[in-house]
Order: C-alpha cells, then sequence, then structure tokens
C-alpha cells in the first residue's frame, strides 16, 4: 500500500560539537511521523526524546574514520537502500558531513529534493582543506534549496560559487530548549568567557594580548575551547584554560557561572555561541565582523572592531559597570528564544515539502 502522508529524512552523522546539537533543536519544531533522524551512534548526543530515530555506526577517530568510510558505510547504505528508495520524499541536511555524499546521490537519482543548511559555505582561514571545500561546493551545487542563517554567506556563496540554488535566509535559534542554566553562582570575581572551538580565526591571542595589558582587579579570563592548531596558551595569573573538547554539563556549567561573554573573531559567518549566550542571558562583546551583526541587534551587545584597542575598551566597560551588564543581561531575556513564528513556518515548509524560494 502506497504512504498517504510524506515523510523527510535528516541526516544528522556528526558526533559532537554543536552540529547534532542544531540538527536536534531543528527536528523537535517539526510534526511527530514528518520526518525520520537519522544519527551517529557515536555521538555525544542522544535522540531518544524522538520516537522516529534511528542510529548507525560511524567511526570514532581519524583511523576508523578511513576504515569505517571504505568498508562499513557501503554496507550499512546498502542495507538501508530500500528504506531509503520507499520511505522518504526528500532529504534535509542540517550541515554538511563526510559520509553524506550517497544520499545525496541517491536522492537526486530518484529526483527526490534535497534540502542543505549552509552554515559556513566558504572555510575560515586556517581551516580550508581542498577537500572539505569541495565536498562543501558539491552540496551547494546539487541542493534543491539552501537555507542560510546569514545574509553574508547567502551574498558570499552566490558571488564566490556563482550559485543559482533558491534559497532562504532562517537564523540561528537559540538553544534554551537544550541547555537548563540554573541561577548565577554569586562570587567576588568579574568572570569573562571565551567558549568555543579554538580556531585562528576566532582572535583568543588577540584577546588575551587586550586582557593581559589591562590587568583589572577581581576579574577573571577563561578560555574554554579544544584548540584545532597549535595554540599557545600565555602564563597569565588571572587566565584559567580548559583546552579539551567540552561535553555539555562543562559548557553549562561555564555559561552558568560566566558574567561577560567575548567573541573577538577576526572573521565569521555566525555563531552558534551567540545562541548559547542569549539562551544563558549573558551580556556578550562582539567584534563586527561577517554575519555576526545579524544574529544581535545594536543596542543587544557591545560592538567593536577586531582590534586591541577597542577590545579594551569594550572589556573595562563591561567589567566596571554593573548596571550596563544588568541592562544587556535584561535585553537577552526579552530576545526571542528561538525561531519567530514566520521562520518557524518557512523553516516546515522547506524541510517538510516546499523547495521554492520565497
Amino acid at each position: 500500500m502506497a504512504r498517504s502522508k510524506q515523510k523527510t529524512l535528516i541526516l544528522s552523522l556528526a558526533r559532537r560539537n554543536s552540529q547534532p546539537l542544531y540538527a536536534l533543536n531543528i527536528a523537535r519544531k517539526l510534526p511527530e511521523g514528518s520526518f525520520d533522524l537519522m544519527t551517529s551512534k557515536q555521538s555525544t548526543y542522544s535522540c531518544g526524546m524522538f520516537k522516529n530515530c534511528f542510529s548507525i555506526h560511524t567511526y570514532t577517530n581519524t583511523w576508523s574514520f578511513f576504515f569505517s568510510s571504505i568498508f562499513l558505510l557501503p554496507l550499512q547504505f546498502l542495507m538501508l537502500l530500500p528504506q531509503l528508495i520507499r520511505n522518504y520524499d526528500r532529504l534535509y541536511l542540517p550541515y554538511g558531513h563526510f559520509w553524506d555524499l550517497p544520499f545525496i546521490l541517491l536522492f537526486k537519482m530518484l529526483h527526490k529534493p534535497v534540502i542543505y543548511t549552509v552554515h559556513d559555505g566558504i572555510l575560515h582561514h586556517g581551516e580550508r582543506r581542498r577537500l572539505v571545500q569541495y565536498l562543501e561546493n558539491f552540496r551547494i551545487k546539487r541542493a534543491d534549496h539552501l537555507i542560510f542563517l546569514t545574509h553574508f554567506v547567502e551574498q558570499q556563496i552566490k558571488t564566490q560559487l556563482n550559485s543559482s540554488v533558491p534559497t532562504s535566509v532562517i537564523p540561528h535559534g537559540a538553544l534554551t530548549a537544550h541547555f537548563n542554566f540554573p541561577p548565577k553562582l554569586k562570587t567576588d570575581e568579574t568572570r569573562i568567557l571565551f567558549l568555543g572551538r579554538i580556531s585562528k580565526y576566532k582572535g583568543v591571542e588577540l584577546l588575551l594580548e587586550a586582557f593581559e595589558e589591562l590587568q583589572l582587579p577581581n576579574t577573571r579570563l577563561i578560555i574554554a575551547g579544544e584548540p584545532i592548531y597549535p595554540f599557545k596558551a600565555k602564563e597569565l595569573k588571572a587566565v584559567d584554560y580548559h583546552l579539551e573538547y567540552l561535553s555539555e554539563a562543562k559548557i553549562t556549567a561555564l555559561l552558568q557561572n560566566a558574567d561577560i561573554l567575548v567573541l573577538p573573531y577576526l572573521e565569521a559567518t555566525q555563531s552558534g555561541v551567540v545562541s548559547l549566550g542569549i539562551s544563558a542571558g549573558l551580556p556578550m562583546i562582539c567584534t563586527r565582523v561577517g554575519g555576526l551583526p545579524e544574529q544581535l541587534k545594536e543596542e543587544e551587545c557591545i560592538w567593536v572592531s577586531p582590534n586591541k584597542k577597542e577590545l579594551k575598551e569594550a572589556l573595562i566597560t563591561l567589567v566596571t559597570e554593573p548596571e550596563l551588564r544588568a541592562k544587556l543581561r535584561e535585553k537577552m531575556r526579552f530576545k526571542n528564544q528561538d525561531l519567530s513564528k514566520n521562520q518557524l513556518a518557512e523553516l516546515k515548509q522547506l524541510i517538510l515539502g516546499r523547495t521554492t524560494a520565497s
């Protein structure tokens, strides 16, 4: 008997960091029964809250990636093939993954739509690997509809890749539904937090230089995240380092105990850290680069250029003016904690059936 309802396959095979979390956040907004969510059994995030979630084995490290890609992926894909052909009308990729290539090719061969959310599009300096960029270009050019988180990335792709694929811009929603932030613990220190994977473009060295020169009393800087390049940590008395992969519990604790969140990025497309900052109700200092100004309004953040002088001035202002911090916290409380109704409606239409541009 033919199926009366259309169904979307959401492919989320990343193991950790913000990508599987973003996919779970999207899946929560969709009607039950309208999609199936395929995840990695090695993922640090559980999809147990969904009845319509199933997992496949992926890999745990670089060596198992090569072995699994050559032997395990083809075997699992062949076993899934009848289900993929029979059960799904479209494919949604909430982010790119090395293993999504055969799924894209199958759905294109079956003339079934592929919808893809582009996070970076053109990779950042220091992260540009030829194969990764090639696969990203492949997804973008073969998608039937592209969803961007910022207009900045949308224009970047249209200009640099000469892409004519229909597009929509639907900003990153906050992650309130996943993270639960208890009341902030009170201390005598003002704690400044940098959070997230440490890449060269994120300006951590710039932040350390600015903080070292200020020597603010009763102030502590926390640098938390896993470096992906040979990052040299400065030995400073008022700086704590957590240079490791951050678990969900660790991220929650760091945000809960912070007073100020700093994004000293030298370049950016968008940032999930902003969404975390909104969820945690933290006042933020952000550099005015890339798509960051699309995530927060002018009055919702302390905006600076990516240079030491302005960063130092912003740090002094927020550390010495608790009233301003309180006002920014209040603005974050009123900040839309999720996609607006119009954005959510468009997201549902795209993922669950419509692939034409608005």
